[in-house]
């Protein structure tokens, strides 16, 4: 995680979206000026991928937290309507999250509380 840190330095843009329940061991990162949204919902938020300078994309099982020991894959992909896609997505989350009282669930259906 420090990677994005490092990253956001440099003077790229960086957000992140992730679990609520990941805030505490976000910190470091936050601290940095990093914007997160977080799903509050009862479902666990299980996208997992990056997209880097709209010119490539990352997805797969790998979980970006440390020591986690289980078997991992990543695909990159460097195709234009992959990434599109996946820019897409990240731009609809990034807006329903945020709103503080938004949940968003396994069926991208829109739950107020």
């Amino acid at each position: 995680m420090s990677l994005l840190v490092e990253i956001k330095e440099r003077g790229v843009r960086v957000r992140c979206i992730c679990n609520a329940e990941d805030i505490d061991g976000l910190q470091p990162i936050r601290s940095a000026g990093i914007p997160f949204r977080f799903d509050r919902s009862d479902y666990l938020m299980h996208n997992k991928f990056v997209v880097i300078d709209s010119r490539a994309v990352t997805t797969g099982s790998y979980n970006f937290s440390q020591g986690n020991g289980n078997r991992e894959n990543v695909i990159i992909s460097y195709t234009g309507n992959v990434i599109e896609a996946y820019k897409a997505e990240f731009e609809e989350m990034w807006e329903l999250y945020s709103r503080n009282d938004f949940r968003y669930n396994c069926f991208k259906e829109k739950v107020y509380r």
